[in-house]
């Protein structure tokens, strides 16, 4: 039995939404090289992933207004990131067991969009982030 290393050959889903040719990762058909050098935001990212092109100026407004309105997050979250904060855990811990208490918190997260727990994430992200010691 031959035993891959990592990844190598391992597939999990076929998707158009994003690629990786010679080692170039691509969301949409945009090199994320291209997005970086292009100071495209966040929101712009995720309204690409959704809509699968990049927003004019007049939708990435909307976007960010009507994400904006779903970006409180319960003070349990904030306590929590303090506390992981102290515990000087790695970052991708404490990434995943926020995303995971974001789920347990937001009355929305069972909705079948794809999209509630997503709009919380750049307040959990930047908002937070000089309490948790800029881990996000």
């Amino acid at each position: 039995m031959t035993v891959s290393k990592g990844l190598e050959n391992v597939y999990v889903a076929e998707t158009s939404i994003s690629s990786i040719i010679d080692d170039t990762l691509k969301y949409v058909g945009y090199s994320i090289d291209d997005l970086v050098t292009n100071n495209v935001s966040f929101e712009e990212v995720v309204y690409l992933l959704w809509h699968l092109r990049l927003p004019n100026k007049q939708e990435l407004i909307k976007f960010k207004d009507e994400i904006s309105e779903h970006m409180a997050v319960s003070e349990t979250i904030i306590t929590s990131l303090r506390m992981q904060n102290h515990q000087k855990l790695h970052p991708m811990s404490v990434l995943r067991t926020t995303v995971s208490m974001l789920g347990v918190f937001d009355t929305e997260s069972e909705l079948d969009d794809g999209e509630s727990i997503y709009k919380k994430r750049p307040s959990s992200s930047s908002e937070n982030a000089d309490d948790c010691g800029g881990l996000f």
